[in-house]
């Protein structure tokens, strides 16, 4: 077959142009620090990290909720302790006035005394988290406690509307966890009952001494069954915290994972990519010496 220069020409410069292509590819990959700059150059690479970046903010969303979920617990699991401390002092209040040995003076300090702890319990009761009443059900703009009683938006006909208001959020795919503690409004109701047959007790200025002392005995019982009350509430809550906790440890490992995943599918190998780079562009100098002697001919080589 004849060769002519025409065709070692063309051939030349083809050998060219893929040395070109070669090494731009190369220095993309070096320049970006990905595998691949677009998709047709290779699609199963391509989406591949299309999923692992999905995979990988999915779980980035799902960590941030549950970091929001626990913040919530925190915030409610701090009032609840409150609570729990004001009513064992209302507790310690009647027990000292239950002993028969208070003077006039001194049951009205225990009166003051209660009155103000249940001021400071109302107070827990409309506890906010980011602006929002965590007791409050669905409700979150609406304070649980209001005017001295539960207010009505929240429980209406004696019924606690709160009891079936679960504030989920999404923890996992289908998974999800309900936040606010629930039914508060129908506990913070029987405390208000409590305290005012308290109150109105040490006011009566008709009750004996002795009146007034079962008085106080008889509050124990009914004030140890709202602590208790209010300690299932915490337990409950507790118990939602540490699954909480396990979910944001697992979702923090898994994100950890997938983002490895995803480096391994898109990052080049530095130092074999600059091998590579090496490699083609001493392959590129000596097809550009190649070329320059084989189409050095002119038409005066040929007189």
């Amino acid at each position: 077959m004849r060769v002519t220069n025409g065709m070692i020409i063309n051939t030349t410069l083809h050998g060219l142009y893929s040395n070109m292509n070669a090494l731009n590819k190369t220095y993309a990959q070096m320049a970006t620090g990905k595998k691949i700059q677009t998709v047709s150059d290779d699609p199963i690479i391509a989406g591949r990290a299309l999923k692992l970046k999905s995979t990988v903010l999915e779980t980035a969303q799902f960590e941030s909720n549950t970091k929001e979920a626990l913040s919530w617990m925190e915030v409610t699991e701090s009032s609840l302790d409150n609570m729990t401390g004001i009513l064992q002092d209302i507790r310690t209040k009647c027990v000292q006035a239950s002993n028969g040995t208070l003077e006039e003076e001194d049951l009205a300090a225990v009166k003051t005394d209660i009155e103000q702890l249940w001021q400071q319990l109302q107070e827990e009761a409309n506890t906010t988290y980011n602006g929002r009443y965590v007791f409050s059900g669905y409700k979150t703009d609406q304070e649980l406690m209001k005017d001295g009683s539960v207010n009505p938006e929240i429980l209406k006909n004696g019924v606690d509307e709160t009891v079936e208001q679960g504030i989920e959020y999404e923890i996992g795919v289908n998974t999800t966890i309900t936040v606010n503690t629930q039914g508060m409004g129908e506990i913070f109701n029987e405390i208000k009952t409590q305290l005012e047959e308290i109150i109105s007790s040490v006011e009566d200025e008709n009750l004996d001494s002795t009146e007034m002392n079962k008085m106080f005995t008889d509050k124990l019982e009914d004030i140890d069954n709202i602590l208790d009350k209010v300690s299932e509430k915490t337990t409950e809550l507790g118990s939602k915290m540490s699954r909480a906790i396990y979910t944001q440890e697992r979702l923090t490992d898994q994100e950890t994972s997938f983002k490895t995943l995803l480096s391994s599918t898109e990052d080049i190998d530095i130092e074999e990519t600059y091998v590579n780079f090496n490699t083609q562009y001493m392959a590129y100098q000596s097809a550009l010496q190649a070329t320059s002697k084989i189409i050095q001919n002119t038409l005066a080589d040929y007189l």
